[in-house]
């Protein structure tokens, strides 16, 4: 579905657009960047307007009317979350943070400033609005209790360290349930049904010269715990805005 832009577009002028999905949904899209040809020369880009078109895959295309060898960049966001969050001490949460936080070059959990909680759904582009309300309409249940009994790791480049719970059929239910009222083919794919892994991040990103010590502690002894819960909430980031929250309750 195309929206029309007629923005008034300079050379290297970074620019940030709104664009509406089929679904009817607004949010932000990405910031475009005009790239000029240096080496040959020549005029800033001139547009009379861009098109931003969706398809019902997620496929994005960007129409512009350009003249000379000029191109156009895309820096995707992710700009919004929707997180099962705990709102007690979480003590044995938080010195677990503190017995990782050596193997990292700052302890990047904590400079977040955020509880620790299990993330149900990350979206580059929501209507803030709809979150809100799928925040509303799915909180009318319980806390939910978690196990963590092992640290395991992912590693998109990088080592990251976290808490895994024990299968939960509340948890699962909740995710299920939010996939359902938003379409999940918006989500990032890793937290869509079938390819969610459940976890609670303990370190953001390990030191290189600390990877080895990483994987010693993930054979090493676990001393579990559990946590309680309690509150859904809906976020954009970074730095993580609390956009709306709902405190459980059946």
């Amino acid at each position: 579905m195309p929206y029309g832009l007629r923005p008034n577009v300079g050379f290297w002028q970074e620019l940030t657009f709104i664009v509406r999905h089929g679904n009817g949904s607004y949010g932000r899209l990405a910031d475009l960047e005009p790239i000029g040809n240096k080496a040959k020369g020549g005029k800033p880009p001139r547009t009379d307007s861009l098109s931003i078109y969706t398809t019902p895959g997620g496929t994005i295309r960007i129409e512009a009317p350009f003249r000379g060898p000029w191109s156009l960049s895309m820096k995707s966001t992710m700009p919004f979350g929707i997180n099962l969050r705990a709102s007690g001490s979480a003590t044995p949460y938080w010195d677990l943070i503190d017995r990782v936080s050596v193997l990292e070059t700052t302890s990047a959990v904590r400079a977040l400033g955020y509880p620790p909680h299990i993330t149900l759904a990350k979206y580059d582009v929501a209507a803030p609005s709809q979150l809100e309300e799928v925040v509303a309409t799915l909180s009318g249940v319980s806390p939910i209790t978690l196990s963590f009994d092992r640290l395991r790791s992912f590693d998109p480049g990088h080592t990251i360290l976290w808490a895994s719970p024990k299968p939960n059929e509340g948890m699962r239910d909740l995710h299920s349930r939010l996939h359902d009222a938003i379409d999940p083919i918006t989500c990032k794919p890793a937290y869509r049904p079938g390819k969610w892994t459940p976890h609670c991040t303990v370190a953001l990103r390990i030191a290189e010269d600390k990877r080895d010590a990483a994987k010693r502690l993930l054979t090493a002894d676990f001393e579990p715990f559990t946590l309680t819960f309690d509150v859904l909430d809906c976020v954009s980031s970074p730095p993580i805005k609390i956009l709306a929250e709902r405190t459980l309750r059946p």
